[in-house]
């Protein structure tokens, strides 16, 4: 297990900040995140049509 013995606590602290920030502020600045166990990083996954056609996602319909 290793590392990955806290994973879902980050995941859930993760999901909590990004909740709060939309409850009290009425928006949020991110998608979402991305959670390496391995390097144990977390980063932030922007609200940007670049980063999302990056996955193969444009405008809300799927990449050809």
């Amino acid at each position: 297990m290793g590392r990955t013995l806290f994973i879902n606590r980050w995941v859930a602290v993760a999901a909590c900040d990004l909740l709060w920030q939309l409850v009290r502020h009425g928006t949020i600045g991110v998608h979402g995140f991305f959670i390496n166990p391995t390097g144990v990083r977390v980063r932030e996954l922007a609200i940007d049509p670049r980063t999302w056609a990056s996955f193969g996602l444009v405008a809300g319909r799927q990449a050809a």
